[in-house]
């Protein structure tokens, strides 16, 4: 797995996300790029991870109710996209079907 800013406001991972140090490496990279670019929204891609564990889930939440980020996140694989609809998450996280 890895997790690079790709934008200004723009996070990419790559892989699948499985680990705990899958979570703590994306969480890096999303707050550096809050903290150097003073951003209100970020959108993150995911094109290939059918899965993403329980403590990004809880980051990302945070992210949106108490930093009031928007996050848009942009999913490629079907049964990641499934999770998060069963999960509710689909408008919270602003989830779209991309490649």
């Amino acid at each position: 797995m890895e997790a690079i800013a790709s934008g200004i406001s723009e996070v990419t991972i790559t892989g699948e996300i499985k680990s705990i140090n899958d979570y703590l490496d994306i969480k890096k990279v999303i707050t550096e790029l809050i903290e150097n670019n003073d951003v209100d929204s970020i959108t993150i891609k995911i094109p290939t991870s059918a899965s993403i564990n329980s403590a990004l889930i809880g980051f990302f939440l945070r992210l949106v109710h108490e930093n009031k980020i928007k996050l848009t996140i942009h999913v490629g694989n079907d049964r990641l996209l499934n999770l998060l609809n069963i999960m509710n998450l689909m408008t919270i996280f602003n989830v779209q079907k991309k490649i």
